[in-house]
């Protein structure tokens, strides 16, 4: 007759124990990969909700804007000028600061003719990829009996 092996209840239980944590582990993996993604896609919902701010305000201005980018400055006293554009600099928090501590930029390239002003405005990183670019123009109505500009 041949013995019989008899397994322990233990090593059972220990083979049970490693499948759950197993599959523990793979929840927690997909969880964490769900939330970090989430995370993500709050961080970047945050940074074009400030944007937008930012560019409707610049919009909302330009359509009283003569076209010259010293003028705007004037508007917008932490603006400079470089290039005939507009440049503002903000920090990762979106608050003006200086062009050395700058995480963002947003540059207005002005655009004034014949029935139209406005401007072309660009938001961009320090690295220079493009966040946000949007092209805002106005007509201009003219009066009867003035000539073209």
């Amino acid at each position: 007759m041949k013995k019989l092996r008899q397994h322990s209840r233990t090593s059972l239980f220990m083979m049970e124990l490693i499948i759950a944590i197993l599959f523990l582990a793979l929840c927690s993996a997909a969880t964490i990969r769900l939330f970090s993604s989430a995370y993500i896609g709050r961080v970047k919902a945050r940074q074009l909700n400030r944007i937008q701010d930012l560019v409707t305000n610049v919009g909302e201005t330009m359509e009283i804007w003569s076209g010259d980018p010293d003028e705007f400055t004037e508007l917008f006293p932490e603006g400079s000028v470089k290039d005939d554009s507009c440049r503002f600099y903000y920090d990762k928090t979106f608050s003006s600061c200086s062009a050395e501590d700058a995480f963002y930029q947003m540059i207005i390239y002005p655009e004034h003719s014949t029935g139209k002003r406005g401007g072309l405005l660009s938001f961009t990183d320090m690295a220079g990829r493009s966040l946000y670019s949007q092209q805002i123009l106005y007509p201009v109505a003219q009066r009867r009996g003035e000539p073209d500009e």
